[in-house]
């Protein structure tokens, strides 16, 4: 993972209401995903999950990342498709200005549903985790 620590199961977490970090405790982690999925005695609201299989080539969508500690830098993108790694499948947004340390970051459908979170990019267009490969991983969690 980028920045946890192992020795450590615990990590801060800020919101836009505080200045102030809270601490989760690490549920799940995947490294060939570079995931994490965190758990926060937090009283937020929430997304619904999209079906990122029902995404169409040329497709706008919206990133919401905190790249260089920058908070809620949002982005218009497009789908263009998807590639496949030794990692896994992956999204590609393409037409996108997310910066370096975008990763974790939530992809929206104009709907305003989850459809993937940023893991990596670079010059080509950055690669999503699609959601439909994370909603398994939740219901797991319950």
């Amino acid at each position: 993972m980028n920045i946890y620590d192992k020795k450590n199961k615990k990590i801060e977490v800020y919101t836009d209401d505080t200045d102030n970090p809270r601490t989760a405790t690490i549920e799940y982690i995947d490294t060939n995903l570079d995931m994490a999925i965190l758990k926060a005695p937090i009283a937020l609201p929430s997304l619904t999950l999209g079906d990122s299989n029902k995404l169409t080539e040329g497709e706008k969508l919206v990133s919401i990342t905190s790249p260089m500690m920058t908070k809620n830098a949002i982005d218009e993108c497009v789908y263009s498709g998807t590639v496949r790694t030794p990692e896994g499948t992956f999204l590609v947004i393409t037409e996108s200005n997310m910066g370096g340390g975008s990763s974790g970051g939530a992809v929206l459908d104009y709907n305003s549903k989850i459809i993937g979170m940023v893991k990596s990019g670079d010059s080509g267009g950055h690669h999503v985790i699609r959601i439909n490969d994370i909603k398994p991983i939740l219901e797991n969690l319950k």
